[in-house]
Parts: structure tokens; C-alpha cells; sequence
């Protein structure tokens, strides 16, 4: 199933013609409610994009959870003619949690570990919202046991609700000397949708200090 995120441009919707929402040619959004091209409200678009670029983003569409939508694109000449084609579709269903079904989070943009003191991890990543296909809430760290623990995450760190957030702690977790450690780390929406795991290196603990220091002087400087 599609979801309502082609990748072209965020354009608000407004009280103009098609042809102000593609510019010099390019792509028009159409949203229906149903499954079928006759659903479709032909008539006026909700987005656009001009021509060579990547995604269309649409917003403010009212959607409502639990309802079946299909969005139609259609390409506009540099003269403002839109072709009558009802091939390029894509269905859309809101959840109840008010999340596109099939949207998923970003990935995080970098995450790391390292050793901290008494056997303990200092984990750090970053996660940006741009191009969101769904708004994450948290991110989850998890051991890797054969497969990440999601069920019992070491930690839940609640993002930024704009922007990109850049985080580092260390876990409360703490693991014996020497003892290898994997986490993954995933972007999860408040729906419980999660994006793309990353899975770190392994990393051994260090809950041991240095070997004691067996001697000391000191002497005089002027």
C-alpha cells in the first residue's frame, strides 16, 4: 500500500488553480475518498510540485482515521494543460492513532557507544525530523540477544517535538567486566509505529579500574 508522501516540495493548499500549485510544469495531488481512480475529486488539487523535483508533501487534508483514501497525481504542461490520465494512484489509510498505515519513522541519522565507568555505556545518536513520513515520539535502545529486546528497551528517550534532537547518557544499565555488549536503536511514533533499526557494534564493558599504584614521591621545584 502507498502512503500520502510522494518523493517532490511541501505546498500548502490555497484558493488558487491547479496550475499555481505546479508553477512551469509539473505535478498535480488529487485525494479521494475510496479505493478506486472514481473516487478521486478530480476537480481540485490538494498539492503540487513543479516539475525535476523530489516529493509532493501534503497537509491539512482533514483525514479521517479509519477511513480509506486514494490520491491520484497528474502531470501540467509549462502551458498549464493537466493530462486527463487516472493510472498514477495510491491508497491511503489513517489509523486510529492518526498515523498513515505503512508510514514509518526516519531512521536515526548516527548513533554510538562507548565505555563509561563501573561497566556501564554512554549511548549517542542524533535523529532528525526531516521529510517525516510519521513523527516519531521516542526512541528505543534495546540489547541485541539474537534480536533486539524491544519488549524490555534498556531506555525510552523522548524527542524533540520539532527539529532534530541530539542526545547523550549513560545507561543506567551496567553489564560484568569484559562483557560484550550489542544495542540496536529505533525511532518509534506514539502509535507504536517503528522506523529502521540501527544495530551498533559490539562493544566490551570495562567494570574494571586500574591496577592499584604501588609508588609516589615527590621532590621540590622552584
Amino acid at each position: 500500500m502507498g502512503v500520502a508522501h510522494f518523493p517532490f516540495g511541501h505546498w500548502p493548499v490555497g484558493h488558487f488553480d491547479g496550475w499555481h500549485f505546479a508553477g512551469a510544469g509539473g505535478y498535480l495531488a488529487y485525494l479521494g475518498a475510496g479505493d478506486e481512480a472514481g473516487d478521486v475529486d478530480f476537480t481540485e488539487p490538494v498539492g503540487g510540485a513543479q516539475a525535476g523535483t523530489g516529493a509532493i508533501y501534503l497537509s491539512g487534508l482533514g483525514l479521517a482515521a479509519d477511513t480509506q483514501y486514494i490520491i491520484a497525481l497528474r502531470g501540467v504542461s509549462d502551458a498549464g494543460v493537466v493530462e486527463e490520465g487516472t493510472g498514477c494512484t495510491c491508497l491511503v489509510l489513517v489509523t486510529a492513532g492518526d498515523e498513515l498505515e505503512g508510514a514509518r519513522p526516519n531512521p536515526l541519522s548516527s548513533a554510538s557507544a562507548e565505555q563509561a565507568a563501573g561497566g556501564k555505556l554512554r549511548v549517542a545518536f542524533i535523529y532528525s525530523r526531516w521529510a517525516e513520513p510519521a513523527a516519531a515520539l521516542k526512541v528505543q535502545i534495546a540489547e541485541v540477544d539474537g534480536a533486539p529486546d524491544w519488549e524490555s528497551p534498556l531506555a525510552e528517550v523522548a524527542l524533540n517535538a520539532s527539529g532534530p534532537t541530539s542526545w547523550s547518557e549513560v545507561l543506567d544499565d551496567s553489564w560484568p567486566h569484559e562483557t560484550g555488549v550489542i544495542l540496536a536503536l529505533r525511532a518509534v511514533t506514539a502509535g507504536g509505529v517503528a522506523g529502521d533499526a540501527t544495530t551498533l557494534d559490539e562493544i566490551a564493558v570495562d567494570a574494571v579500574g586500574p591496577d592499584p599504584l604501588s609508588e609516589i614521591s615527590a621532590e621540590q621545584v622552584s
